[in-house]
């Protein structure tokens, strides 16, 4: 640390013009605040690996709960083929029930949970 400190100051006495050393070190700096403004929006920014993780583990749950979704419209096509295709009276009547809550006058209903 201590070389490149006296190197810096061997520098400025080297120089006739004290502005062009003072012009280097603030490109530098200024080069420096660029890689490290760039290097920190590479990582945090909209488009950068955070994001990309953060929409990779998105599109996953999104995968899973389309699973799901698939799964269930697989279910209800099913119970529809089953009754379109043969009308079944005793299913239908089943459903009717549980869905309306619907009895005959003369039948007695006990509930179990």
């Amino acid at each position: 640390m201590a070389s490149t400190i006296s190197y810096y100051i061997y520098k400025f006495f080297l120089y006739s013009d004290a502005r062009a050393f003072w012009r280097q070190c603030g490109l530098a700096i200024v080069l420096l605040l660029g890689i490290w403004y760039f290097n920190y929006h590479k990582n945090k920014g909209d488009f950068g690996v955070d994001a990309k993780y953060l929409i990779e583990t998105r599109i996953t749950d999104l995968q899973e709960r389309n699973n799901d979704k698939k799964e269930a419209i697989n279910s209800l096509e099913r119970q529809v083929l089953s009754l379109s295709s043969q009308p079944d009276i005793d299913k239908i009547d089943e459903e009717i029930r549980k869905n309306l809550n619907y009895a005959h006058p003369d039948e007695y209903i006990i509930m179990l949970k």
